[in-house]
């Protein structure tokens, strides 16, 4: 009897290994990050999000779409705990206050689409992260 469990515990430590720790499979503990994208006081009606690891912090990149000015990572594709940088391109309505063209930039205005760079720190216990960035701080694309 007692090598049966010994046995049995050994198994489950064997493909609990293989499988992975996180849901996602990669073995990695993913936090189901959501919050609200706004460009001034105008949410952000589409668009996409990045979650980079910032150097040292390991782990894959995040991606999420922006809908309705919100965005929704999940416990098996959100980002890891710790430093991120935080990418994010938006398209705005024509409500909206467009970035005033860069330098190199392509595209631009109220229909263009526009990039905004700034750095997280994802936290397990802190899962809601609104992201509020001014229009002068965008790169038109």
């Amino acid at each position: 009897m007692q090598r049966s469990v010994l046995s049995a515990i050994a198994v489950f430590f064997v493909v609990g290994s293989l499988l992975g720790c996180g849901p996602g499979g990669d073995g990695l503990v993913r936090v189901p990050v959501r919050g609200e994208v706004r460009v001034g006081t105008i949410p952000a009606t589409e668009g996409h999000v990045r979650f980079v690891p910032a150097q040292g912090n390991p782990g894959p990149v995040a991606a999420a779409s922006i809908r309705d000015g919100r965005y929704v990572f999940t416990t098996s594709e959100g980002p890891t705990a710790g430093p991120h940088d935080v990418i994010v391109e938006v398209r705005l309505t024509a409500a909206a206050p467009a970035a005033p063209a860069q330098s190199g930039a392509k595209g631009g205005g109220p229909s263009g689409a526009q990039t905004f760079k700034t750095t997280v720190v994802v936290d397990p216990d802190k899962t809601e992260v609104d992201l509020q960035f001014e229009p002068a701080n965008a790169s038109a694309s």
